[in-house]
């Protein structure tokens, strides 16, 4: 389960995954899957629904192979937000990922997924081919952003997160009520 991150922070951040997924109330919610970009996030409510943040640091696709859709059955969601490939391109990991990326959201089928395009970090070689693999996806896909600062060449300021949360919003798979 967490041969390509971890293990301790694996295991952390799953324990407050589902500590939050447990104490999430009767609220509606959406399930954010993602890598240290979503897990450094302040993610918004977003038409209405509390976020949970499902992001792990070091994550690639098959951090979440199996994981995605257990969080996904006890969070029962509105919608899921996939936000993976960063740590896939920067271990060069091209080989796979579109079918990789194809059993993940297969496994997510029963929710609306919006999948994010990788943030054009100058430390993240090969952003173009990865998001041309998203880009071919069947499924919602966020519009990918042009140009980002970011702290450390692949993480986005605390100023470019509103224009990835803006994006993500924008394109949203289910009703903005």
């Amino acid at each position: 389960m967490c041969s390509d991150v971890l293990c301790l922070h694996f295991y952390a951040r799953m324990w407050v995954i589902e500590y939050a997924i447990r104490k999430r109330g009767a609220d509606p919610v959406y399930l954010a899957i993602g890598d240290s970009i979503t897990e450094g996030a302040d993610l918004a409510y977003l038409c209405g629904r509390k976020p949970i943040n499902a992001g792990i640091g070091g994550a690639t696709v098959e951090t979440f192979a199996t994981t995605a859709r257990r969080l996904a059955d006890l969070a029962k969601p509105d919608f899921v937000i996939v936000a993976l490939g960063g740590n896939d391109a920067l271990r060069g990991r091209e080989s796979g990922f579109q079918e990789r990326m194809t059993a993940l959201l297969a496994s997510l089928a029963p929710w609306p997924v919006l999948v994010v395009p990788l943030p054009p970090g100058p430390g993240v070689k090969d952003v173009v081919k990865f998001n041309t693999v998203i880009a071919g996806l069947d499924g919602t896909k966020a519009k990918p952003l042009d140009r980002v600062e970011t702290t450390d060449g692949m993480h986005l300021t605390p100023a470019e997160y509103v224009g990835w949360q803006k994006s993500n919003a924008e394109t949203l798979p289910v009703s903005r009520t």
